[in-house]
């Protein structure tokens, strides 16, 4: 149990910050910073692809690998140029990819506040209320981007927003119960006694053990 709640209390610091982050970014830019991202990843690409390329050229020994990296580049340079020009294209299909990581994020909320939050106390059927609007946010920007709507960047914006927030709801639960679990350990009681006259029981092994010699 301890180390399933330390590992989801690492994914919390890096996946839910993030997420907090990139919605804030889309209801502040909407699609300006998706299609700029995009470019940016294009660019990258891009760059990939004619470090292939140079170091294909550069290379006095053409080998089997060397033809690879050089395929290679061609498709990173012909991907980031359509990737490039495409882009308020691929941002209707980014809208979908997104819509579909915030349906599948609710469900690992809600699976993760039944399975795990539960058991540690406190209120976690936030983060179940919280997983469920991300589920249901994440189907309705997946059903506006299809009709047209250019409502949906700032949507999907406020669903990651939602999502982050649940999923730090849920590390607070964790790290709440813990703590709680912890107390109540260190509160314990020491055992009773053993009644007079008995004894210890590594004495009782012993003589058990002599007695057998």
């Amino acid at each position: 149990m301890n180390d399933r709640l330390k590992s989801y209390k690492a994914r919390i610091a890096i996946v839910d910050i993030f997420m907090l982050v990139l919605g804030v970014g889309m209801i502040i830019w909407g699609n300006e910073l998706t299609n700029m991202l995009l470019k940016i990843v294009a660019v990258i690409i891009g760059i990939c692809g004619i470090v292939f390329l140079i170091n294909f050229f550069i290379n006095k020994e053409k080998d089997a690998f060397s033809w690879f990296v050089m395929v290679l580049g061609i498709v990173c340079i012909a991907g980031a140029v359509l990737l490039f020009v495409f882009a308020p294209s691929i941002i209707s299909f980014t809208v979908y990819l997104l819509g579909t990581l915030l349906v599948i994020y609710g469900l690992v909320d809600i699976i993760t506040a039944i399975g795990i939050t539960r058991h540690a106390g406190g209120y976690w059927w936030i983060s179940l209320i919280v997983g469920l609007g991300a589920v249901i946010l994440g189907g309705v920007a997946i059903y506006l981007n299809a009709i047209g709507y250019n409502t949906v960047s700032a949507l999907i914006g406020i669903t990651f927003i939602i999502a982050a927030i649940g999923g730090i709801a849920n590390a607070i639960q964790a790290y709440n119960g813990k703590r709680r679990i912890l107390k109540a350990l260190k509160n314990a009681p020491p055992p009773p006694p053993p009644p007079p006259g008995a004894a210890p029981a590594s004495e009782s092994s012993d003589k058990k053990n002599d007695m057998e010699f």
